[in-house]
C-alpha cells in the first residue's frame, strides 16, 4: 500500500507524532486535527495527511504558539479561504526565526503558486480568545500549553486545577494532572487523579492504561491486568495495553491466557521486526508447562 494511502489507529499516531492519546482526543474534539480515515470497528483512523497535520500543530506548539492561537489561525484561514477543507494542512505555514505569524494582509503567492502565510507571535492586540478565562476549556488548553516543560509544571498544575474547579467532569484535566504528578514522582497523587478520571468515565483509555502502568510498577499485576483489560475493552486496537497485559499474565503464571494476548499483539504491531514484536515472539516460542 502506498504510504499516502495508509491508515493509522490512534496508538500509531501517538508513536509517529510523539503525542499523548489525550491530546489527540482533545484536538479531535475541538476540530483542530481529526482522524478522517475509514471507520474500522468503532474508531476512525488517521490518514497520512492527518499525521502531517498533527506534526504541523506540534511544530507550531514547539515554536511557542498556543492552542488558542492555532485555533484562531485555522478559523481565520477557513473564513478567508472557504474552499480549503484543512487549511493548516493545505497551506505552507512559514516560521521565521522565533516568529510564526498569520496576518491576513500578508498573504502572497510563491512563484510555484503555493499560498504562503506567515504571522507574528508578538502581534497580540487582535488576539481572539475562543474561550473566556471563566471557561474550563480555556484553563485546560492553558495547562496543555505548559505541561510539556518541567519548568512550567507548577503553572500547568494550577491551570488544570482551575479547569477542574470550573468543570468537575473535565476528565481529561484529571488525567493530564495525573501525568504531571507522575513525572514529578508523586505516584499517589497521580493515582488519585487517574482514579477520579475513571470514576467519571469508566472507559477513559489513557487513565486506565496509566493506572495499569502504576500497578505494574508496584508489582500489583492482578490489579494491573484489570486496568489493561478495561483499556483494551475501550480500544481493542490498543497495542501497548495488549503488550503490557500479556506481561502481567506471564508474571501471574497465566501462560495460556498470556499467549492469546501475545498473539493478538503481533496482529496489532505494524512493524513485525520491532523490539516489542521480537519479545512477543520469544514468549510464544516457549512451550507451555504441563
Amino acid at each position: 500500500m502506498p504510504e499516502m494511502d495508509k491508515h493509522f489507529p490512534i496508538e500509531e499516531a501517538e508513536r509517529l507524532c510523539g503525542l499523548s492519546a489525550g491530546r489527540l482526543r482533545y484536538w479531535d474534539k475541538i476540530g483542530l486535527v481529526s482522524p478522517s480515515g475509514p471507520l474500522e470497528g468503532k474508531k476512525r483512523h488517521y490518514t497520512f495527511q492527518d499525521i502531517i497535520g498533527l506534526k504541523v500543530v506540534k511544530a507550531l506548539l514547539k515554536k511557542g504558539l498556543s492552542i488558542r492561537k492555532i485555533r484562531k489561525v485555522a478559523a481565520q484561514l477557513r473564513e478567508l479561504l472557504p474552499h480549503l477543507e484543512k487549511p493548516l494542512l493545505e497551506l505552507k505555514i512559514q516560521a521565521e526565526g522565533e516568529n510564526i505569524v498569520i496576518r491576513g494582509e500578508h498573504i502572497y503567492l510563491e512563484p510555484s503558486g503555493q499560498l504562503l502565510m506567515d504571522f507574528d507571535l508578538e502581534d497580540t492586540e487582535k488576539e481572539i480568545e475562543f474561550q473566556s478565562p471563566a471557561s474550563s476549556d480555556y484553563w485546560f488548553e492553558r495547562g496543555m500549553d505548559l505541561d510539556s516543560n518541567p519548568e512550567t509544571y507548577h503553572e500547568a498544575i494550577q491551570a488544570y486545577l482551575k479547569a477542574i474547579e470550573l468543570d468537575p467532569s473535565n476528565v481529561d484535566a484529571y488525567t493530564n494532572l495525573g501525568n504531571i504528578y507522575y513525572r514529578l514522582g508523586d505516584r499517589e497523587g497521580a493515582k488519585e487523579q487517574y482514579l477520579q478520571a475513571i470514576s467519571i468515565d469508566g472507559f477513559h483509555r489513557e487513565a486506565l492504561f496509566n493506572m495499569g502502568n502504576i500497578m505494574t510498577e508496584e508489582s500489583r499485576d492482578l490489579e494491573a491486568s484489570f486496568f489493561y483489560k478495561m483499556a483494551l475493552e475501550t480500544d481493542p486496537e490498543f497495542a501497548d495495553a495488549c503488550f503490557n497485559l500479556a506481561f502481567c499474565l506471564e508474571r501471574l503464571k497465566k501462560r495460556k491466557e498470556a499467549r492469546n494476548y501475545w498473539t493478538f499483539y503481533l496482529e496489532l504491531d505494524k512493524d513485525s521486526t520491532s523490539e516489542w514484536a521480537k519479545i512477543a515472539k520469544e514468549h510464544l516460542e516457549k512451550p507451555l508447562e504441563g
